[in-house]
């Protein structure tokens, strides 16, 4: 990594316990032939860019997960490295920790503007860093692409799955409307769908995808301008989440289907209930 003018953040940090958080970072400056005035200046720009001047002196065993965190992403940028790379830096982090960390992170990159390639299982980390995210099974990118595109176009069932739940309905023939819009036949009619398949449409068995945010749980049971017709649901359970609310509901054919939706919005246990979404809300890929 080194001779190659990479710099690494692991996934354990790999501090020098025996160093305190200055000297951590003036180490690779050390070993790339920095003059001692020239690391002595770095080291404190290092040190206001993560936001922890005050603890140059300290022992890295006395700063928490979070703040050795910085202390090991401010030392892989100490030399000016052409590239960055992480390796789930922050797999050891409580969530909102992740959250805060990851925000900060995507800062620190923009300001010094070094590419950095981010390896993680977590989605929520990947939306929150990247420009672009390739999702990888057994060594192959399966797609690759902006975090809003993956999410809401996957091109695959598997993209669809890793990127967060969502909702498969069984397609079992296509159609073109009169204006020419694809629609997929359904158990619950023609449902009007985007094509995330790309180069891989000889594939016959399709599904569409349609995550739970995007389906209208409701009581009324009338047709909106711009949304598919009702489906009349029965309510399986509920769990609240605190900002919102997943409700299990079972469609007419048996199926279970996911809604995410505020508390307010869920009707009340035993009441007749409708599902609806966004005409084009769902998107048709291989199964």
């Amino acid at each position: 990594m080194q001779a190659r003018n990479i710099g690494f953040v692991f996934q354990n940090y790999a501090l020098f316990p025996h160093m305190n958080v200055a000297q951590n970072i003036e180490y690779p400056l050390e070993l790339h032939g920095w003059s001692a005035d020239e690391r002595r200046a770095r080291v404190e720009e290092i040190l206001q860019l993560i936001e922890m001047p005050q603890v140059a002196t300290r022992a890295v065993g006395e700063l928490s997960g979070g703040q050795q965190q910085r202390v090991a992403i401010g030392r892989a940028l100490a030399y000016r490295p052409a590239l960055l790379l992480l390796d789930e830096p922050m797999g050891a982090l409580d969530r909102r920790l992740r959250q805060q960390l990851g925000a900060d992170l995507r800062e620190i990159q923009q300001r010094t503007g070094i590419t950095a390639v981010y390896v993680t299982h977590d989605q929520e980390e990947a939306f929150i860093l990247s420009d672009t995210i390739a999702v990888m099974a057994q060594g192959s990118i399966l797609q690759h692409a902006t975090p809003t595109e993956l999410y809401f176009h996957p091109n695959s069932r598997f993209v669809a799955e890793f990127l967060g739940e969502a909702n498969f309905v069984a397609v079992s023939g296509l159609e073109r409307g009169a204006n020419g819009g694809l629609a997929a036949l359904t158990a619950y009619g023609a449902v009007p769908v985007t094509d995330g398949r790309g180069d891989s449409q000889a594939q016959p068995q399709l599904v569409a995808v349609l995550r739970p945010e995007d389906v209208v749980l409701t009581d009324e049971s009338s047709a909106n301008a711009g949304f598919v017709p009702p489906i009349p649901v029965q309510i399986v359970k509920e769990l609240f989440l605190g900002s919102r609310c997943r409700v299990t509901v079972r469609a007419p054919d048996g199926k279970q289907i996911l809604v995410e939706c505020a508390k307010e919005q869920v009707p009340a246990q035993g009441r007749q209930a409708y599902i609806k979404w966004k005409l084009n809300a769902a998107v048709l890929v291989d199964r």
